[in-house]
């Protein structure tokens, strides 16, 4: 496995860094380098504290799931809650559009009866205006025999 160093190599550029190969190359593919065999050694002695972070994570993964847990029950109280409130609006909402639906009606049968009252109304002023045509008439004729009577 290579590595990049910066040795004094023949040949090279002075601190030019180039891909060295570390080790033997007669060992073989099966044995470990110096280099791999410190980097096992560095993880190994990293590992407890890996195992310890990720106690501590494993930890705080927990209780975040339980606040988590704890917002979920205050955020469904609060959906019943609103869910409740927005049913009784509906049902307010719904017994003022029959109040209104009734007011509506009786407003409509009111209106027919007026309607039908002035109708009744206008005959009977009709009516009276033929009475009132047939009076002056009468009236007229009656003076004009009244002034026949006073010449005889």
């Amino acid at each position: 496995m290579g590595r990049t160093v910066s040795p004094r190599v023949p040949g090279s550029l002075g601190g030019v860094r180039q891909r060295v190969r570390l080790g033997s190359r007669r060992r073989g593919r099966g044995t470990m380098d110096m280099a791999e065999e410190d980097r096992r050694e560095q993880v190994l002695q990293a590992l407890p504290q890996a195992e310890e972070t990720l106690k501590e994570l494993d930890e705080a993964g927990k209780k975040l799931a339980e606040a988590l847990a704890g917002k979920m029950v205050q955020m469904e109280a609060r959906y019943s809650r609103a869910n409740r409130g927005t049913e009784e609006l509906l049902r307010i909402s719904s017994d003022a559009a029959e109040a209104v639906r009734e007011v509506c009606v009786q407003s409509d049968e009111q209106s027919s009866k007026i309607l039908v009252e002035m109708d009744l109304l206008e005959h009977e002023l009709g009516r009276l205006e033929h009475v009132a045509e047939k009076v002056q008439s009468l009236h007229k004729l009656t003076k004009a025999l009244e002034a026949v009577a006073d010449s005889l």
